[in-house]
């Protein structure tokens, strides 16, 4: 896997859980 790729992967994951910690 590629560094961009990574940062990308880790910048969704980071969306998803605030959106998560914001819908809580």
């Amino acid at each position: 896997m590629q560094f961009t790729e990574y940062i990308v992967l880790c910048a969704k994951s980071l969306g998803a859980g605030m959106i998560a910690l914001a819908s809580v």
